[in-house]
């Protein structure tokens, strides 16, 4: 079977994965030998590497990726261990990413879709993330301390609590205790 970015998508968001959010169920289907990202890239880019135009989602290209300290920043994306620390990444679509034990402490994450990512053990110390989409994002032994998290979508996130914070909380906010 060839995986479409369609078919793909619909995997992601479709298939029941036992409660897994796309991040995890991405690596359920790695397991089994599919790969995700290989797969997104393989029909999303040319035989240069370049992004290919049209195509049979739509017509419409997929969005550029940025690099940043040399990391690809896109939904998805493998930054486990990731030395960001400083960067510019207000905006950025990271959705599903792995970053692992990354390093983004002062890092401007001002209104950025982290939704779904896992950051277990990251290091977001002073780490800009107002307005950021924090929904289903496990944060499990992240250090947060000095983090501005204002505004920020934290519904269904895994290892924020109010003290970690320091912050008052905000409406949409769900910390597990």
């Amino acid at each position: 079977m060839k995986l479409t970015p369609d078919l793909i998508k619909y995997l992601q968001d479709q298939v029941d994965f036992g409660g897994q959010n796309a991040a995890s169920a991405s690596g359920v289907l790695a397991r089994h030998g599919v790969d995700i990202q290989k797969g997104i890239e393989d029909e999303a880019r040319d035989s240069h590497g370049r992004w290919a135009s049209g195509g049979g989602s739509g017509g419409s290209s997929p969005e550029p990726t940025k690099v940043v300290n040399g990391y690809e920043i896109k939904p998805d994306a493998n930054l486990n261990e990731a030395r960001l620390s400083e960067a510019n990444l207000k905006g950025a679509n990271l959705s599903g990413a792995f970053l692992r034990e990354a390093n983004l402490e002062n890092a401007n994450l001002s209104g950025a879709n982290l939704s779904g990512a896992f950051l277990r053990e990251a290091h977001l110390h002073g780490a800009d993330l107002r307005n950021a989409d924090l929904r289903n994002t496990n944060l499990s032994g992240a250090n947060t301390t000095g983090a501005n998290l204002s505004g920020a979508k934290t519904t269904g996130t895994i290892g924020l609590t109010e003290q970690k914070m320091k912050l008052t909380p905000v409406d949409d906010t769900n910390y597990d205790r």
